[in-house]
C-alpha cells in the first residue's frame, strides 16, 4: 500500500470530526507546541496534559497519552535544542513503529504538526523516515494500514 505525504500550511486546521482518526505527534512544549490544543480536543484537561509534557521532557523520551487520547509527543529539546534531523529521525522511526505495533495506537492516518518549531530537519527528519519504513514498499502491502501522513509546517 503506498503512503501518502502531504506537506500543509500552519493555517491547517483538523476537523473536530475527525480528528479522532489520526495518530497526533507534537512536541511536549504547552505553551508552543499544539499539545493543549489537540488534547483539549480528545477531552484531556489542560492539567493533565503540562503534566504529560513534563513527564516527556523530564524523561526525555517519546510519550504517548494513549489510549485517553490520540496524542503523541517528542520531548521539546530535541526539536527546540537539537536541531538535528537524525536525532529526530529516530524517534520518527520509533514513533511510526509503534503505530503499527500498539494495538492503542494503530491508525491509518498520522499528523506530524510540529508547527511553531518548523525547520527544514523536522521536514528532513519525518520524510527520511516514512521513505525508510514505507517507501521500499509502494507496490506491496507491507503489512500497515497507514495510508497518509500529514506534516503540519510554518510557512
Amino acid at each position: 500500500m503506498a503512503v501518502e505525504t502531504q506537506i500543509v500550511a500552519n493555517d491547517f486546521s483538523l476537523d473536530p470530526e475527525v480528528h479522532d482518526e489520526f495518530h497526533i505527534v507534537t512536541f511536549a512544549e504547552p505553551d508552543s507546541s499544539m499539545l493543549i490544543p489537540y488534547g483539549e480536543a480528545f477531552g484531556v484537561k489542560e492539567e493533565t496534559i503540562k503534566r504529560f509534557a513534563s513527564a516527556v521532557n523530564d524523561k526525555f523520551e517519546v510519550g504517548s497519552m494513549a489510549p485517553l487520547a490520540n496524542l503523541t509527543a517528542v520531548p521539546k529539546r530535541i526539536i527546540l535544542n537539537f536541531k538535528d534531523s537524525d536525532v529526530l529521525f529516530k524517534e520518527i522511526i520509533y514513533i511510526l513503529r509503534e503505530n503499527d505495533r500498539n494495538p492503542k495506537l494503530q491508525f491509518d492516518k498520522i499528523l506530524f504538526d510540529f508547527r511553531n518549531a518548523v525547520a527544514p530537519f523536522i521536514v528532513r527528519a519525518v520524510t527520511k523516515a516514512v521513505d525508510r519504513l514505507y517507501r521500499p514498499y509502494k507496490m506491496k502491502d507491507n503489512g500497515s494500514k497507514k495510508d497518509k501522513l500529514i506534516i503540519v509546517v510554518d510557512e
